[in-house]
């Protein structure tokens, strides 16, 4: 998804990653300039999450947000949703 923000003069570029592909994680937070780490409300962050997370510290994180999802009426499943914005 891509956002122009007029206002600051930049564009944002929103790519979702998919679950369980951790190169596809490590290359896109090494070109991150933001990330933000998506988090289900009702399932703890599995062992392929914690590796993930491991992987990316030591990589070396651009700034990152955490959040997690609020929908009364969704099913959130194991899910590590790793997002990242391009300026």
């Amino acid at each position: 998804m891509f956002c122009r923000a007029t206002r600051f003069k930049t564009s944002l570029q929103f790519l979702l990653l998919t679950y369980r592909q951790l190169y596809a994680a490590l290359d896109a937070c090494k070109a991150a300039d933001y990330v933000i780490f998506v988090l289900s409300p009702d399932m703890e962050v599995d062992a392929w999450g914690e590796l993930a997370l491991r992987c990316l510290q030591s990589q070396g994180l651009p700034d990152a947000v955490t959040v997690t999802q609020v929908c009364e009426f969704c099913i959130c499943g194991p899910y590590l949703g790793l997002t990242y914005i391009l300026h």
